[in-house]
């Protein structure tokens, strides 16, 4: 139905409103909020390297915002950051520096103006506005264990970091799509790696029981 919206517009005066809203269907379908978790991307989807985020504003910059609660960020990638409510009593707190937050808890790259009123010192801060929804750069998502995604993809071992999601996944009867399974290194991985049923898991802690007790026996 778009494409043939667009095809009903396509005359010379009618060029630079086909290019607005094909910007705006792009902003729209194809923004930076990935908030999947790593079980729910391929290995390829996975090792993209992370978007070089830069300001969309003349005269603004970067600031980051941690989320007190992950259960927030679909009404506020709607509706953006509000000078009260639950993301701020009396602003919203705001950093200098992704190193100003710890290293769990959904991130959010905003821009904010240069000349922003705030209290407190870099890397925290206070802002006295809000944030609108278009000035919410990039979400920051993080994984079951909440550990962000972007530590997890730039991690030395990723790879082993990103399988073991998956079999963490799977292990914990989510939802995990035959396209992930079927991946050689998914494959591989947990042929290497199997999960233990109940029984089989009763039966090591037995041996290993067994084990420590004539261990003990014998330093005696």
């Amino acid at each position: 139905m778009f494409k043939h919206f667009l095809n009903s517009l396509k005359r010379s005066d009618n060029a630079s409103l086909i290019e607005s809203i094909q910007q705006g269907y792009q902003m729209c379908f194809e923004s930076n909020f990935d908030s999947r978790q790593p079980w729910e991307m391929t290995l390829k989807e996975f090792s993209q390297p992370l978007p070089d985020i830069k300001p969309t504003k003349p005269n603004y910059i970067l600031a980051y915002h941690r989320l007190a609660d992950s259960k927030h960020l679909q009404s506020v990638l709607k509706e953006g950051l509000r000078k009260t409510g639950d993301e701020g009593p009396s602003g919203v707190m705001a950093s200098g520096t992704k190193d100003g937050w710890n290293n769990d808890g959904i991130l959010l790259t905003i821009q904010i103006p240069k000349d922003t009123e705030a209290a407190g010192v870099d890397p925290y801060y206070t802002i006295y506005q809000g944030v609108p929804p278009e000035d919410i750069l990039y979400v920051d998502a993080v994984d079951q264990n909440w550990e962000r995604l972007s530590n997890l993809k730039t991690h030395e071992y990723a790879t082993s970091l990103y399988l073991e999601d998956v079999r963490t996944a799977i292990e914990r009867n989510k939802p995990v799509s035959q396209e992930i399974l079927n991946q050689p290194e998914v494959i591989k991985f947990m042929k290497e790696n199997p999960i233990l049923s109940p029984e089989q898991i009763r039966k090591l802690r037995e041996k290993r029981d067994l084990w420590n007790k004539k261990h003990k026996e014998n330093q005696l």
